[in-house]
């Protein structure tokens, strides 16, 4: 078969599509020639390789649009992740605040236990020093 003719399968099933398009349009159907075969099933085959390109850039828009949401949604998961990691730092920063106070609440309670017991030993100095001078 040559590379201008049509094969039969592509024929009829030219021939039937017209038929189809001519019933519905209420006319007569014709019989198509070779020529017209050829004619018709380029038009197909464009009108296919059209839509099959259009359908790709559309879907190509589609998944681009997916990778921009994508995209949006890993900013945002980066920007959650950089406020959970100042967080994180600023309970660092708390926790390193509350660790220096109990550390100097712990200084201040040895310091108020040792005045506390210079305190006893001047007040037992004193009632000794007053029990002596009563007796």
């Amino acid at each position: 078969m040559a590379g201008d003719e049509s094969s039969p399968a592509e024929a009829a099933a030219t021939q039937a599509l017209v038929n189809s398009i001519m019933a519905v349009l209420g006319t007569t159907p014709i019989t198509l020639s070779e020529d017209d075969v050829r004619q018709v099933w380029a038009l197909l085959t464009a009108t296919q390789r059209e839509w099959t390109t259009a359908a790709t850039r559309r879907q190509t828009d589609r998944l681009r649009a997916a990778n921009e949401e994508i995209d949006s949604l890993g900013y945002i998961l980066v920007g959650k992740r950089a406020d959970m990691n100042q967080l994180l730092c600023n309970v660092n920063r708390k926790q390193a605040w509350i660790n220096a106070l109990e550390e100097r609440v712990l200084e201040k309670e040895v310091v108020v236990e040792s005045q506390r017991r210079c305190i006893e030993e001047i007040e037992s100095v004193i009632r000794d020093l007053m029990a002596r001078g009563r007796g």
